[in-house]
This record gives C-alpha cells, sequence and structure tokens, in this order.
C-alpha cells in the first residue's frame, strides 16, 4: 500500500467546507506522481527511455462528506 499526504487548502473546499469532488482527481493525480518520483522514475528517465505511464481509467466512489 503507499500513502501520501496531501494538504487541503482553502480553494480546495466549497462554501459549507467540503472538499471539491475534481479535488479528488488532482489530489489522485499527485499521488500517482509523487509514487514514480519516489521509485526513481522521473519525467527525465522517462523521456530518455521513451515511455510514459499510461491511465487507463480514473474513477471516484464518493461514500459520504469529508
Amino acid at each position: 500500500m503507499y500513502t501520501q499526504n496531501i494538504d487541503i487548502r482553502w480553494a480546495d473546499l466549497d462554501p459549507n467546507f467540503h472538499v471539491l469532488h475534481s479535488k479528488y482527481y488532482d489530489f489522485c493525480a499527485f499521488a500517482r506522481t509523487a509514487f514514480l518520483y519516489e521509485n526513481g522514475i522521473t519525467a527525465e528517465v522517462m523521456k530518455q527511455l521513451g515511455i510514459g505511464p499510461i491511465l487507463f481509467k480514473e474513477e471516484c466512489v464518493f461514500k459520504k462528506e469529508i
């Protein structure tokens, strides 16, 4: 399992102080990039190898407000 701490900013919240649904996708994109970099797969490495990450599907299931 991989975990990544994410700071919630004022701009990530709606007027009721709930996290905006679109921000979850931003958080996941940040965590994916952090995982790759922490494991030595930087943008420069991918460029040198002529490869890149492929995302086939991205989905969130919202179960309750936080």
